[in-house]
Protein backbone atom coordinates (compact mmCIF):
# COMPACT_ATOMS: atom_id res chain seq x y z
CA UNK A 1 0.00 0.00 0.00
CA UNK A 2 1.29 3.55 -0.85
CA UNK A 3 2.01 5.90 1.65
CA UNK A 4 -1.38 8.24 0.42
CA UNK A 5 -3.37 5.56 0.40
CA UNK A 6 -2.03 4.72 3.76
CA UNK A 7 -2.51 7.83 5.34
CA UNK A 8 -6.18 8.17 3.27
CA UNK A 9 -6.85 4.62 5.53
CA UNK A 10 -5.96 6.39 8.11
CA UNK A 11 -7.95 9.77 8.27
CA UNK A 12 -10.83 7.65 7.39
CA UNK A 13 -10.88 5.30 10.40
CA UNK A 14 -10.32 8.42 12.74
CA UNK A 15 -13.25 9.91 11.25
CA UNK A 16 -15.31 7.36 12.57
CA UNK A 17 -14.36 8.06 15.95
CA UNK A 18 -17.18 8.03 18.23
CA UNK A 19 -17.65 11.59 19.36
CA UNK A 20 -16.79 12.39 23.31
CA UNK A 21 -18.81 14.78 24.94
CA UNK A 22 -17.24 16.50 27.86
CA UNK A 23 -19.73 17.43 30.75
CA UNK A 24 -20.27 20.80 32.43
CA UNK A 25 -17.78 21.48 34.92
CA UNK A 26 -18.20 23.39 37.49
CA UNK A 27 -16.62 26.58 38.74
CA UNK A 28 -15.70 25.17 41.95
CA UNK A 29 -13.98 22.17 40.34
CA UNK A 30 -11.73 23.79 38.28
CA UNK A 31 -8.50 23.85 39.92
CA UNK A 32 -6.23 26.49 37.83
CA UNK A 33 -7.91 28.30 34.33
CA UNK A 34 -4.36 29.14 32.18
CA UNK A 35 -4.96 31.73 29.81
CA UNK A 36 -2.47 32.43 27.07
CA UNK A 37 -2.68 35.29 24.99
CA UNK A 38 0.56 36.02 21.72
CA UNK A 39 1.02 39.14 20.40
CA UNK A 40 -0.79 41.45 22.68
CA UNK A 41 1.54 44.56 21.96
CA UNK A 42 1.05 45.12 18.72
CA UNK A 43 -2.50 46.51 18.63
CA UNK A 44 -2.84 49.91 19.41
CA UNK A 45 -3.05 50.05 23.18
CA UNK A 46 -5.22 53.49 23.15
CA UNK A 47 -7.67 51.51 21.71
CA UNK A 48 -9.85 49.41 23.80
CA UNK A 49 -8.49 45.79 23.03
CA UNK A 50 -11.54 43.06 23.01
CA UNK A 51 -8.96 39.99 23.50
CA UNK A 52 -7.33 42.17 26.58
CA UNK A 53 -11.05 43.19 28.14
CA UNK A 54 -12.43 39.66 27.65
CA UNK A 55 -9.49 37.64 28.92
CA UNK A 56 -9.20 40.07 31.84
CA UNK A 57 -13.02 40.00 32.78
CA UNK A 58 -12.84 35.78 32.67
CA UNK A 59 -9.44 36.07 34.80
CA UNK A 60 -11.18 37.83 36.73
CA UNK A 61 -13.87 35.79 37.76
CA UNK A 62 -11.79 33.02 40.25
CA UNK A 63 -8.26 35.60 40.36
CA UNK A 64 -6.87 33.14 43.20
CA UNK A 65 -6.85 30.34 40.66
CA UNK A 66 -6.01 31.63 37.28
CA UNK A 67 -2.58 32.76 35.56
CA UNK A 68 -2.40 34.85 32.58
CA UNK A 69 0.50 34.07 30.63
CA UNK A 70 1.72 36.55 27.75
CA UNK A 71 3.33 34.47 24.78
CA UNK A 72 5.97 37.23 23.47
CA UNK A 73 6.17 39.90 21.35
CA UNK A 74 4.96 41.94 24.54
CA UNK A 75 5.71 45.30 22.45
CA UNK A 76 5.89 46.03 19.28
CA UNK A 77 7.68 46.91 16.98
CA UNK A 78 11.09 46.18 19.01
CA UNK A 79 11.04 45.86 22.70
CA UNK A 80 11.79 48.61 25.35
CA UNK A 81 14.06 51.36 24.53
CA UNK A 82 16.02 53.07 26.79
CA UNK A 83 13.48 56.16 28.64
CA UNK A 84 15.82 58.71 26.79
CA UNK A 85 14.30 57.38 23.48
CA UNK A 86 11.32 59.16 21.57
CA UNK A 87 9.55 55.24 21.41
CA UNK A 88 10.15 54.89 24.90
CA UNK A 89 6.79 56.28 25.76
CA UNK A 90 4.72 54.21 23.38
CA UNK A 91 6.71 50.98 24.23
CA UNK A 92 5.55 51.53 27.91
CA UNK A 93 1.63 52.17 27.11
CA UNK A 94 1.79 48.77 24.92
CA UNK A 95 3.37 47.21 27.71
CA UNK A 96 2.06 49.11 30.33
CA UNK A 97 -1.99 48.13 28.74
CA UNK A 98 -0.85 44.35 29.19
CA UNK A 99 -0.03 44.44 33.15
CA UNK A 100 -3.29 46.74 33.79
CA UNK A 101 -4.97 43.66 31.97
CA UNK A 102 -3.99 41.21 35.15
CA UNK A 103 -6.67 41.81 37.57
CA UNK A 104 -5.77 41.94 41.40
CA UNK A 105 -5.05 38.62 42.59
CA UNK A 106 -4.36 36.93 39.25
CA UNK A 107 -0.58 36.24 38.55
CA UNK A 108 0.47 37.08 35.30
CA UNK A 109 3.58 35.88 33.28
CA UNK A 110 5.39 37.45 30.20
CA UNK A 111 7.63 35.86 27.89
CA UNK A 112 9.59 37.70 25.65
CA UNK A 113 9.74 37.20 21.80
CA UNK A 114 11.78 38.06 19.09
CA UNK A 115 10.12 41.64 18.72
CA UNK A 116 10.90 42.29 22.49
CA UNK A 117 14.07 41.38 21.32
CA UNK A 118 14.61 44.37 19.94
CA UNK A 119 13.60 42.60 16.81
CA UNK A 120 17.05 40.10 17.14
CA UNK A 121 19.37 43.47 17.08
CA UNK A 122 22.20 44.17 18.95
CA UNK A 123 20.44 45.87 21.94
CA UNK A 124 17.79 42.55 21.90
CA UNK A 125 19.41 41.63 25.74
CA UNK A 126 19.11 45.25 27.17
CA UNK A 127 15.73 45.08 25.72
CA UNK A 128 14.55 42.44 27.37
CA UNK A 129 16.38 43.20 30.83
CA UNK A 130 14.51 47.09 30.70
CA UNK A 131 11.05 45.51 29.67
CA UNK A 132 11.46 43.25 33.04
CA UNK A 133 12.50 45.96 35.10
CA UNK A 134 9.10 48.23 33.59
CA UNK A 135 7.17 45.15 34.22
CA UNK A 136 8.22 45.04 38.09
CA UNK A 137 7.85 49.02 38.34
CA UNK A 138 4.30 49.05 36.71
CA UNK A 139 3.04 45.98 38.63
CA UNK A 140 3.01 47.11 42.10
CA UNK A 141 2.04 44.44 44.94
CA UNK A 142 0.46 42.44 42.11
CA UNK A 143 2.41 38.64 40.82
CA UNK A 144 3.52 39.89 37.37
CA UNK A 145 6.56 38.70 36.30
CA UNK A 146 9.05 37.87 33.37
CA UNK A 147 9.74 33.91 32.70
CA UNK A 148 12.37 33.42 32.31
CA UNK A 149 13.57 36.75 33.99
CA UNK A 150 17.03 38.90 32.99
CA UNK A 151 17.17 37.73 30.05
CA UNK A 152 18.31 34.00 30.46
CA UNK A 153 17.00 31.48 28.25
CA UNK A 154 15.15 29.05 31.31
CA UNK A 155 13.92 26.91 31.94
CA UNK A 156 12.77 27.92 34.70
CA UNK A 157 9.17 26.66 36.46
CA UNK A 158 6.03 28.21 38.28
CA UNK A 159 4.24 25.55 40.57
CA UNK A 160 0.79 26.01 40.89
CA UNK A 161 -1.08 23.26 42.68
CA UNK A 162 -0.79 19.89 40.87
CA UNK A 163 0.29 22.52 37.34
CA UNK A 164 3.83 23.38 36.95
CA UNK A 165 4.51 25.88 33.87
CA UNK A 166 8.02 25.40 32.42
CA UNK A 167 9.32 29.23 30.53
CA UNK A 168 11.31 28.73 27.68
CA UNK A 169 12.65 31.93 26.00
CA UNK A 170 14.10 29.98 23.01
CA UNK A 171 14.75 33.38 21.53
CA UNK A 172 17.86 33.51 23.41
CA UNK A 173 19.44 30.64 21.59
CA UNK A 174 18.34 32.20 18.10
CA UNK A 175 19.98 36.01 19.26
CA UNK A 176 23.39 36.47 17.37
CA UNK A 177 24.35 39.36 20.37
CA UNK A 178 24.74 37.26 23.39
Amino acid sequence: MSAGACAVAVASLLACVPQQIIGKVEPADIETSLFLIGDAGEPDPRESGAALDSMSAQAATAPARSIIVFLGDNVYPAGIPRDSSVEFADARRRLEVQVNAVPPGVRGIFVPGNHDWARAGPSGLEAVRLQERLIATLRGTRDIRMVPGNGCPGPSTLDVGRLRLIGLDTQWWLHGYI
